[in-house]
């Protein structure tokens, strides 16, 4: 079975140090290309080569709300995923073969951003007889040839712009064990809120 991995609002939310990637890869201004801009573009494109030291992250107090809740064990940023160091070690072995691991600091030491790079269609795993647009373009059903897919823990999809993550049983099995927090795990593919 496959499920999508979506951010749990009852956790902080990731922010990227702007200017520390801006250190790396430059902006608009300095004529740096917006491609390298890991945040920025979503695509699945690797980026590691571009940071030879951790990147910088926080997890801010943006509104009275966020003051009650934690940093989580791990987080959903735009179909990727920030890894704490307890998250990491639960899941590397099973996620290391389908994208890049890239360092980060924050407020808790030291954590990784994976970015996944596995794309559904690059195998012809999506069901496109199945996967269905409304008339504005949003998602209503998904649906992908597993057996396709089988040998991938972690992927994403063209067909919704690479807007989700969905992982196999095996993810979801130890998120679940080692009560890893941060996410919601649905069986509905087509789902993008908890």
């Amino acid at each position: 079975m496959l499920y999508t991995l979506i951010g749990d609002d009852k956790f902080r939310a990731m922010i990227w140090d702007r200017a520390h990637i801006s250190e790396y890869v430059g902006d608009s201004d300095s004529g740096g290309d917006l491609d390298d801009r890991i945040d920025l573009r979503t695509l699945p494109k690797p980026f590691k080569q571009l940071f030879p030291e951790p990147l910088r992250v926080s997890f801010p107090e943006l509104s009275r709300q966020d003051k009650k809740k934690e940093i989580p064990d791990i987080c959903d940023v735009q179909a990727r995923l920030f890894l704490s160091i307890r998250a990491y070690n639960a899941l590397k072995h099973l996620i290391e073969a389908d994208g890049e691991f890239i360092p980060v600091t924050y407020e808790h030491g030291q954590g990784y951003f994976f970015n996944p790079l596995n794309v559904a269609e690059d195998v012809d795993a999506l069901n496109s007889d199945s996967s269905v647009k409304d008339d504005w373009g949003y998602v209503q059903n998904l649906a992908f040839y597993e057996e396709k897919v089988k040998e991938w823990a972690l992927f994403r999809c063209q067909f919704n712009n690479y807007a989700s993550l969905y992982c196999s049983e095996s993810i979801k099995k130890i998120i679940d064990e080692e009560n890893l927090t941060g996410l919601c795990i649905t069986s509905d593919l087509a789902a993008v809120f908890p």
